[in-house]
C-alpha cells in the first residue's frame, strides 16, 4: 500500500502520532521466513547456507521480530529457492554497483501470499547473531573460511556453489543470556515422548 500523505496514515492508525517519514509499509507476507548466508570468493559464490526462522525472539502480537528463539535447517525445495534468490539479489547489486561479490551476505527471505520467495533484508559483511547455528550445522564452518581468507592462510577449501543444506533437521533453541542449544529432531521427539507429549 502506499502512502502518499499523512491523511492516509491517519485512517489506518487514528491514534498515532506518526510522522510520514518515520515508518515504512510493505505487503505483508504471510509464508515461512528464512535466514541465508552467502559465503562469495572473488565474485562467485563458494558457499550457501539455510534455516526457517520458527519462533521471533521477544515478538509481539503481531509475531514480528529480529532474530529467532527457534530455527531449524531445512533442505526443502522452498529453502532452496530462498538460497537461490539470494544469489540473484546479491549478483543484482554487485552488477549495479560494478563490484565484485566477496566475503559474506546474510539475506532475509519471506514467502508471500502468492508462494513467491521475496528478500526482505540484505547485511553485505556482517554475520547474523545465529552465526554459531550455521557454523555448527552443515559441514562448513563459514566464519572458518571468512578467517582462513581475510589472514591469508592457505587452505584445502575450494567451494564453488555449494549448497550445505542438512538432511535432517537440526533445531536451535535459544533465549537471553543463555548459549543456544542445538538438538536434532530425533532427539526431540524422544524427549517429548519420555515426558508424554
Amino acid at each position: 500500500m502506499q502512502i502518499k500523505q499523512l491523511s492516509g496514515l491517519k485512517q489506518l492508525h487514528p491514534n498515532s502520532s506518526f510522522q510520514l517519514t518515520e515508518f515504512t509499509i510493505s505487503e505483508f507476507l504471510p509464508g515461512h521466513l528464512y535466514e541465508v548466508l552467502l559465503y562469495f570468493r572473488a565474485g562467485e559464490l563458494s558457499v550457501a547456507k539455510v534455516y526457517q526462522n520458527i519462533r521471533y525472539s521477544g515478538a509481539n502480537s503481531s509475531g514480528a521480530g529480529s532474530t529467532p528463539d527457534v530455527a531449524v535447517t531445512s533442505n526443502e525445495p522452498e529453502a532452496v529457492e530462498a538460497i537461490r534468490e539470494s544469489v540473484k539479489a546479491v549478483k543484482s547489486i554487485s552488477e549495479a554497483t560494478g563490484s565484485k561479490s566477496k566475503s559474506v551476505y546474510h539475506l532475509s527471505v519471506k514467502y508471500g501470499k502468492d508462494d513467491k520467495p521475496c528478500v526482505t533484508e540484505v547485511n553485505i559483511g556482517r554475520f547474523p547473531s545465529t552465526c554459531a547455528f550455521f557454523d555448527r550445522t552443515g559441514t562448513i564452518n563459514v566464519s572458518e573460511l571468512f578467517f582462513e581468507d581475510a589472514l591469508e592462510i592457505p587452505t584445502n577449501s575450494d567451494f564453488r556453489d555449494f549448497y550445505d543444506l542438512v538432511k535432517k533437521p537440526i533445531y536451535m533453541i535459544r533465549s537471553l543470556d543463555k548459549a543456544p542449544t542445538f538438538i536434532s529432531s530425533s532427539k526431540m521427539t524422544s524427549s517429548y515422548k519420555k515426558v508424554g507429549i
